[in-house]
């Protein structure tokens, strides 16, 4: 009688038995060996209508009959993304039927429900899924490969040079075949901070974390430091000359704290006898060599300095200076 099957079962087709009947089934490409038995088995991937013919063997007379097989048409279908970002969590859908009973590969499942699963991609790999129908009990299963990007395997972050003087500058760069948007980290000292190769002038010691885009959207960072050297806070970078001579001939007339790199400073001059005779918090103000408007005699003074420097560094001194007319 006619029946309906799975896609890829293997059926058996009976014919009435006689010893005196010889036995023609067609079409015979999908009967299997041997094919010419009252039963037969048939490998049908399709709707198939099977006839069999039995000749008697002695009255060489024949009889026709005929079953047609259907076959099951539901089917299994996973789709989803074919690159994903590595340990995000992705969608694989299946085609849905109310008749499907699913039924998911459990290897990096986060949850699933019916014909939708979740999955957390952790490498290259196969996911797949398997259904049962209704009513006919088929089983079908499919499969889907998922890459993991690995635009972004390669990135590198680099700072050429790594060390800098104080007020140089340093060429960022991150590197990787894959990168298409560019985000980095701090951006105070930086002149674009959404491009591949920005240009770093860090006043201090500082580290620089990029982040890095593909094309699938998928992110990676990487992070680089710059080391920033200052002037030595002290001698000889900060000093105060050991003679001046205030005689307005505009050469070294006046005595100034000398150093580029000071941030604060205290400058106070004393006479022999301990009297303050000059005193800034300035370093652009000088002693021209008097006090309280008089002109003193040439002679050798006592100074004490105290300055804090770019960085952070603090440096004091106690000396002698030489006034000269």
């Amino acid at each position: 009688h006619d029946s309906t099957y799975c896609k890829g079962d293997t059926i058996r087709i009976h014919a009435a038995y006689n010893t005196l009947l010889s036995y023609t089934w067609t079409p015979s490409s999908f009967i299997l060996p041997p094919k010419d038995s009252s039963v037969v088995a048939a490998l049908v991937s399709k709707n198939t209508t099977f006839v069999v013919l039995a000749r008697h063997k002695i009255r060489n007379c024949s009889v026709t009959d005929s079953v047609k097989i259907s076959i099951d048409t539901n089917y299994l279908k996973l789709t989803a993304s074919p690159v994903v970002c590595f340990k995000d969590t992705f969608l694989v859908k299946a085609n849905f039927s109310p008749n499907y009973t699913y039924n998911w590969s459990t290897t990096n499942l986060v949850n699933s429900n019916k014909n939708v699963a979740y999955f957390r991609c952790l490498s290259d790999i196969y996911y797949s899924c398997s259904i049962k129908t209704a009513p006919f009990g088929c089983l079908y299963k499919d499969s889907i490969f998922v890459e993991r990007s690995k635009e972004l395997d390669d990135l590198s972050a680099k700072a050429t040079p790594s060390t800098i003087n104080y007020g140089d500058t340093s060429q960022l760069s991150a590197n990787s075949k894959g990168g298409i948007y560019y985000l980095w980290t701090p951006d105070s000292s930086l002149d674009n901070q959404y491009i591949k190769t920005p240009v770093a002038f860090p006043k201090h010691d500082m580290t620089y974390v990029v982040s890095v885009q593909d094309k699938y959207h998928c992110k990676s960072s990487d992070s680089v430091s710059i080391k920033v050297v200052y002037e030595v806070c002290g001698d000889p970078e900060v000093f105060v000359p050991n003679a001046f001579t205030p005689n307005h001939d505009d050469m070294n007339d006046r005595l100034f704290v000398r150093g580029d790199n000071i941030t604060r400073v205290y400058f106070a001059v004393y006479d022999r006898w301990g009297q303050m005779v000059f005193e800034t918090r300035d370093q652009k103000i000088s002693w021209d060599g008097t006090y309280k408007g008089e002109v003193l005699a040439p002679s050798v003074f006592a100074y004490y300095l105290e300055v804090d420097c770019i960085g952070g560094a603090h440096f004091s001194k106690k000396g002698n200076v030489t006034l000269i007319r």
